[in-house]
This record gives C-alpha cells, sequence and structure tokens, in this order.
C-alpha cells in the first residue's frame, strides 16, 4: 500500500515539475518559452485593430511570435503574406528580429523589434507589446495593452503553434 502511495506522489509531483522551477513556483520562462523556443500564434485581438485595412485570416493565421529562453525574439511571416485580389486587406510584417523581457514582476511584457530578419542594417527598433499579462500558460498567452495615443484598450490572445 505504501509503494502506490509513493507512486501516485510521484506522479502528482512529475506533471507539476513541468511549470514550476522545482519550488512549487510558476516558471513564467519555462511556459513562454519552452526552456529553449516556442512559437505561438495570434488567435484573437480585441478590439480588431485592423484599422484603415482588413485583416485577413489566411494571412495572419500562419504567423509565428517565436520566444526564445535567452531573450530573443523572432517575428515569422509565414507563407501567406498578402491577397492580390483584396484591395483593402492588411499585409504582414516582414519576417523581423528582438528581444523580450519580463517586466513589473514578471506581470508584464515588453517585446522590441530591433531588425528586418537577415538585414542587420534594415534596422527599425520599436516597441511592438508593452503589455500587461492576462493569462500565461503552457498552452496560452493574453496580454493587455492600451495604445497611449487613443487611449484604446486592447487584448491580445495568442496560442501555442
Amino acid at each position: 500500500m505504501s509503494k502506490l502511495v509513493f507512486l501516485i506522489g510521484l506522479l502528482i509531483w512529475s506533471v507539476g515539475v513541468d511549470q514550476t522551477n522545482g519550488s512549487g513556483i510558476v516558471d513564467n520562462n519555462a511556459l513562454l518559452t519552452g526552456n529553449n523556443k516556442k512559437s505561438w500564434y495570434l488567435y484573437s485581438t480585441t478590439p480588431d485593430n485592423s484599422g484603415e485595412c482588413k485583416d485577413l485570416e489566411s494571412v495572419k493565421s500562419d504567423n509565428s511570435y517565436i520566444f526564445s529562453a535567452d531573450g530573443g525574439f523572432e517575428f515569422d511571416h509565414g507563407t501567406v503574406t498578402e491577397d492580390p485580389s483584396c484591395e483593402d486587406c492588411c499585409s504582414d510584417f516582414v519576417n523581423i528580429v528582438g528581444q523580450w523581457k519580463f517586466t513589473g514582476n514578471e506581470k508584464g511584457i515588453r517585446v522590441t523589434l530591433i531588425h528586418e530578419k537577415g538585414k542587420k542594417e534594415n534596422a527599425h527598433t520599436m516597441v511592438l507589446f508593452d503589455a500587461s499579462i492576462e493569462l500565461l500558460t503552457e498552452q496560452g498567452l493574453k496580454l493587455r495593452q492600451t495604445d497611449k495615443a487613443s487611449g484604446t484598450v486592447y487584448t491580445l490572445e495568442f496560442r501555442k503553434r
């Protein structure tokens, strides 16, 4: 009987270790990066932030937001970047390299774009996200960000790719 209790305890402990740093505290870096590199896709944005152009699901659904454990960040636009038959549709960003870091005791995240991937001379340093983290799990990331110019509050929900 004691062996069974021990095995059940070991199983429960080992399931929890994946998301903690061994002390029972959730390891946000591991959740965001998978301890190496982790790819996410933008599942939804509220309100729709397409502005003057329409976001096509086919264009944005193959985009990847890749977070690395060393603080590196990449945006990969995938293979579908625009719809030539649509005159008022948005097209994708170029592939971009940048950095990310937690802010406010890991309650926020800032992602800074540095340059176009493969073209360091094409530097365009800008903040992509400077948001509070509403949810961070193994499968989901939800951010809340306020546009300083308009005061519009955006909720961005990412899912693990």
